[in-house]
């Protein structure tokens, strides 16, 4: 036995096992971080699931951003344009779109942005990396998070080259 200091009374200490509380978080502690686990597991899937199905589209595929920088392109789009990814990551869409076509592209955006339209479809020309116009079918819808901030929103641009007549 020892003394309590304060109180000068005698306690026994004793080696406890612990009681069904502590087991009962103990048992709880141990399902959460089983779940965390599983969830983790689940998104990482998720994110390699959307990253093969972007990356291997049978379309050109891309997020830009609202002052038209490509935040991230698939092999068919710089395949359609003629540019290597990283090229095509320095330029923006403005740099590729015929100049008779940019303005109905960019008034089509700004309606986007402003949640006048939820998205778009439009026919225009590009200029690829070696100079030749190509028509393509474009599809553009807004991507709203709010987890990222607003300067890089993203959009989704489907392509197509059209045949010529």
């Amino acid at each position: 036995m020892k003394e309590d200091p304060p109180s000068g009374r005698w306690c026994e200490l004793e080696d406890r096992e612990p009681d069904a509380r502590v087991r009962a978080l103990e048992a709880r502690l141990a399902a959460a971080l089983h779940e965390l686990g599983e969830k983790e597991r689940e998104l990482g899937e998720s994110e390699e699931r959307f990253r093969v199905t972007f990356e291997k589209a049978p379309v050109g595929m891309a997020h830009v951003a609202p002052d038209g920088r490509w935040l991230r392109v698939n092999d068919k789009l710089c395949e359609i344009v003629g540019y290597g990814r990283d090229e095509l990551l320095g330029l923006t869409f403005q740099d590729i779109t015929h100049p008779r076509d940019l303005g109905k592209d960019l008034r089509n955006i700004d309606r986007v942005l402003k949640g006048e339209i939820g998205s778009y479809f439009l026919e225009k020309r590009c200029i690829r990396k070696d100079y030749r116009r190509i028509w393509i079918s474009l599809g553009f819808s807004l991507v709203r998070t709010t987890a990222a901030p607003a300067r890089t929103r993203s959009a989704s641009t489907g392509t197509e080259p059209r045949p010529t007549p």
